[in-house]
């Protein structure tokens, strides 16, 4: 009895040192794993981008040259997981009949009328892209997005006129089609 309630404990204690060893190893994998997932990425930017496109509209031809790139003087934005991006600088050209005939460098502030301060502060201005003639509102259309980066954005029409003004306005239809437009 003497010899069976020694091998019980010794048993038992084997087990239990063990199951320390484990522990530690454990809280060891646990330490490393937190302090790997706390350790800030890189900051993510996306990848420069350039379009051109030439239309003819009201007896003129238009050269269009649409061109994105990461705005590092802008305000780096964290998604919710604390990864980081840089926004983004999108240009648009036109020239008529080869000479200037609009040029502007956008940014998310561009939209601030159409978006929330939650937007602001976790998106970017994904992308714009030509879209066509808009006969109904007689200017040449383009498609931005400004949204959360990897994530379907907010979607906006940008509208210039013949007489070289723009006019922003929140589009009710998102176009998934990617027409013109990388990410």
């Amino acid at each position: 009895m003497k010899n069976i309630l020694f091998f019980i404990l010794l048993v038992s204690n084997a087990c239990l040192i063990v199951s320390c060893g484990n522990k530690n190893k454990d809280n060891e994998a646990e330490q490393t794993n937190t302090t790997t997932a706390k350790k800030p990425a890189a900051i993510v930017s996306d990848p420069k981008w350039n379009n051109q496109k030439e239309v003819k509209w009201n007896g003129h031809n238009y050269q269009i040259t649409i061109e994105r790139t990461p705005a590092k003087d802008l305000a780096i934005v964290t998604d919710e997981l604390g990864q980081r991006y840089y926004d983004n600088h999108v240009e648009i050209t036109i020239q008529r009949d080869g000479a200037p005939f609009y040029n502007k460098k956008f940014t998310k502030e561009a939209f601030i009328d159409f978006i929330s301060d939650q937007d602001i502060e976790t998106g970017i201005l994904q992308g714009i892209a030509f879209d066509d003639v808009d006969k109904k509102e007689n200017g040449l259309r383009f498609g931005a997005q400004v949204g959360v980066p990897g994530e379907d954005g907010i979607p906006f029409v940008i509208i210039i006129n013949a007489d070289g003004m723009a006019s922003i306005t929140k589009d009710n239809v998102l176009d998934t089609s990617g027409q013109d437009m990388e990410e």
